[in-house]
């Protein structure tokens, strides 16, 4: 399986356009990596970039996921990024669990309606610990959807299944899609 960690600039320039002037995160600084799975180690095509066309389709959407991308770079400067997270005003809670409540579906809020999915492996890839965005969606109700659930078990077990052998590709070796 192979991952592209995404860097703050990275992970901006694919929801807007950054303004002059806006502070980025050092990736070398951070204690968490941010991952995406995709398919080939050359180009950013993975599925939390369809999940970008497919859900997040309006200004207005593309405000509230860049808003929780913002909070997730700095949070991933420390150990307990759920605690710096709570003090951004992006709530970071559990959407999902299954396998007996083992293994858990995290989901980034900044809004009632916008919503990251990913999942936290503090045991890490590679000796460094990742945060996998596996999805960015717009909910119409309070339920997660049964879409997303699935999607993202899917994800979770390859990611778990490929856990030893997770290649992962630099952002200077991918290109945007």
């Amino acid at each position: 399986m192979k991952a592209a960690k995404l860097t703050h600039q990275l992970a901006f320039s694919l929801v807007a356009k950054i303004p002059p002037g806006t502070k980025l995160v050092d990736a070398q600084k951070q204690k968490w990596d941010v991952l995406i799975i995709v398919k080939d180690g050359t180009s950013l095509n993975g599925r939390f970039l369809k999940s970008l066309e497919q859900h997040i389709d309006a200004p207005s959407k593309r405000a509230n996921i860049l808003k929780a991308l913002n909070e997730l770079f700095p949070a991933a400067l420390y150990d307990d990024y759920q605690a710096e997270l709570a003090q951004s005003g992006v709530s970071c809670k559990i959407a999902h669990s299954f396998k007996g409540g083992a293994i858990k579906v995290w989901e980034l809020k900044p809004n009632n309606k916008d919503r990251i999915y990913f999942f936290p492996m503090p045991d890490g890839v590679k000796g460094r610990k990742a945060i996998f965005l596996l999805m960015a969606y717009h909910k119409k109700d309070q339920q997660t959807p049964k879409e997303v659930k699935d999607f993202c078990e899917n994800a979770i077990k390859e990611i778990l299944d490929s856990r030893s052998n997770i290649e992962i590709c630099e952002e200077k070796n991918v290109a945007k899609k």
